[in-house]
């Protein structure tokens, strides 16, 4: 059995079909993990979802994409706006037993035997394992719930509905809600718990008083990170052990895998 991630696929699903062909990936021995964002951007969001959805040895972390798609289907964000284009993905009457799929998904995927974690952006570089499984699990825990269509709203709107507080204090949802934000959209951070999400260069360029999540990441000593999000360091200017598998597709450059055994890269252009 061969682990294979690939990194944000963004509706570009003649690629990702095309990358799974390279790999030659088997569904009945192989494994495949992907770092999330499957949808949008792209033209063929619905198929991507289909695609994965039917693959029975597949995992995905949640992106931001797929959390605003989530979001869109409790009507917490609108059907019309620029996210929702794509296929009329949002419209489609084969998208509701997917989307009970979606909610289900992990925040991240670890492998202790492996020694790998698997998230769509990055953790904060403080953070210790206990951390970072107690932070994904709370997430998790909410999005499975009942409760998990309040949620969005004070995720998107910032409203905060009383039946929140039947699972948590305020200050937890606010701590649950910046969570959020690392695991699905952190690039860099500064004052430690400030998150910078204007500055989407590279780090040789960036300001000063940035620091990239990924600098001095204090598990690095037991465990490996592979993410996606970041699709301008184009699998550069990362330390050993971290592995940035958005290349970018949806931009016009390629999809990339990462065969975890032999850590050997395949990749596949933008037609």
């Amino acid at each position: 059995m061969s682990i294979y991630f690939i990194g944000d696929v963004h509706g570009c699903y003649n690629e990702l079909c095309k990358l799974l062909d390279i790999i030659n990936y088997d569904d009945n021995k192989d494994q495949l993990l992907l770092t999330g964002d499957l949808i949008f951007r792209g033209n063929k969001s619905l198929e991507v979802l289909k695609l994965i959805y039917k693959l029975k040895n597949t995992n995905v972390v949640l992106g931001n994409h797929e959390l605003n798609l989530l979001a869109i289907n409790n009507g917490i964000l609108l059907k019309n706006n620029n996210l929702a284009v794509t296929n009329n993905l949002v419209f489609s009457s084969e998208l509701e037993e997917i989307i009970n799929w979606l909610k289900l998904r992990p925040i991240l995927i670890i492998n202790k035997i492996k020694k790998f974690i698997v998230v769509h952006a990055g953790i904060l570089p403080f953070w210790g394992i206990k951390k970072i499984i107690k932070y994904a699990k709370e997430i998790e825990f909410i999005l499975k719930s009942k409760y998990c269509k309040y949620f969005f709203y004070f995720l998107f709107k910032n409203i905060v509905h009383e039946e929140l507080f039947e699972l948590f204090t305020l200050n937890k949802l606010k701590c649950i809600k910046f969570n959020i934000s690392v695991f699905t959209r952190i690039r860099y951070y500064y004052n430690y718990y400030q998150l910078d999400n204007n500055y989407l260069g590279n780090p040789v360029n960036k300001p000063i008083y940035l620091i990239p999540w990924f600098n001095r990441v204090q598990i690095l000593n037991k465990y490996s990170i592979i993410f996606g999000h970041w699709s301008v360091l184009l699998s550069k200017y990362t330390p050993n052990k971290i592995y940035n598998i958005d290349t970018g597709c949806c931009w016009g450059k390629k999809l990339t895998a990462l065969c975890w055994d032999n850590k050997k890269y395949y990749y596949v252009n933008k037609n």
